[in-house]
C-alpha cells in the first residue's frame, strides 16, 4: 500500500487519504458531485458505494448538509475514515463499512431525499487483477439490479438518484430504472473531447416522477489533451502530496 495525504481539488484546507497502489478517486465522482443539486429542503442525502469519500466532500463543502455514506471495501472505508478525521468532518459525514444489498435492515424504508451512486461500470472483473480496483469497476459484489432495487426501497416519494455509468449501457440503465420506478428527468452525456463519442453519462432520476426528459449540454473533459476550462473549475491544482 501507498497512502499519501493530498488537497482536494481546489477546496481550501481540505484533504483526502489515498491508496496510491490500490485505488483513487477519478473524474467521474468529480463530474457525478458537480451534477448533484441539493435543494434548501432536502435534508437526507446518503452516497452510496463512496469510496474514500470524494462526492461527500464536494456535497458537503457546497451544500453544508449532513451526508450518509457507505463503503463495502474495508481498506477503501479506512482511508475514508482517515479523511473525515483530517478534516474534522466525523459529526458531519457518517460513514458505514456495510453491504449495500444489506441496508434494508439497517436504514429505514423512503427515508432519504438524495442519494448518489458512482457505481461498477462493467460486468466482469477479468480485466484488472488489482482486487480493490476490480471491486470498484466491476459488478462482482454488486449488480446494477441490487444497486436500484435498494435505491428504489430508500428514497422516499420524489426524491432524486444520481448516477454516473457508461453511455454504451444507456439503453439497458434507463429500461432498469423505469422498472424500479426511478424515471429519468436529467441527462448529460459526456465527450473526451469535442468531436468525440460519449463514452459517459450522467443521469438524475425521481422516483415515481412523471415523465419528461431535459437532455442538458453536453460536457467536453479535454482540448486536446488539457482539460477544458469548465473541468479545470471542477478539479482545481492538487499537488504537495504528502507520503506517509
Amino acid at each position: 500500500m501507498k497512502i499519501v495525504k493530498e488537497p482536494f481539488l481546489n477546496y481550501k484546507n481540505l484533504y483526502i487519504y489515498q491508496d496510491k497502489d490500490a485505488f483513487c478517486y477519478g473524474i467521474d465522482a468529480v463530474l457525478l458531485g458537480n451534477f448533484i443539486n441539493i435543494t434548501p429542503a432536502q435534508k437526507n442525502i446518503l452516497d452510496l458505494g463512496t469510496g474514500n469519500l470524494p462526492i461527500p466532500l464536494i456535497l458537503f463543502s457546497k451544500y453544508k448538509k449532513d451526508i450518509d455514506c457507505v463503503e463495502i471495501q474495508k481498506e477503501v472505508y479506512n482511508l475514508g475514515k482517515m479523511t473525515l478525521k483530517e478534516n474534522h468532518l466525523e459529526e458531519k459525514i457518517h460513514l458505514f463499512n456495510e453491504d449495500i444489498r444489506s441496508l434494508d435492515k439497517k436504514f429505514n424504508p423512503n427515508f432519504y431525499d438524495v442519494i448518489s451512486i458512482n457505481p461498477p461500470y462493467f460486468t466482469n472483473g477479468k480485466n484488472s487483477d488489482k482486487l480493490l480496483k476490480v471491486l470498484s469497476r466491476h459488478e462482482v459484489s454488486i449488480t446494477l439490479d441490487e444497486i436500484l432495487k435498494m435505491v428504489s426501497y430508500l428514497l422516499n416519494n420524489k426524491g432524486h438518484f444520481y448516477m454516473i455509468h457508461r453511455t454504451e449501457r444507456f439503453l439497458e440503465i434507463v429500461s432498469k430504472l423505469k422498472s424500479y420506478n426511478l424515471t429519468p428527468k436529467r441527462v448529460c452525456f459526456v465527450h473526451p473531447n469535442l468531436g468525440t463519442k460519449s463514452k459517459l453519462f450522467l443521469i438524475d432520476c425521481i422516483k415515481d416522477g412523471r415523465e419528461g426528459l431535459t437532455v442538458e449540454k453536453p460536457i467536453i473533459i479535454y482540448d486536446g489533451k488539457q482539460y477544458r476550462k469548465e473541468i479545470k473549475e471542477m478539479l482545481g491544482e492538487v499537488n504537495d502530496t504528502e507520503e506517509l
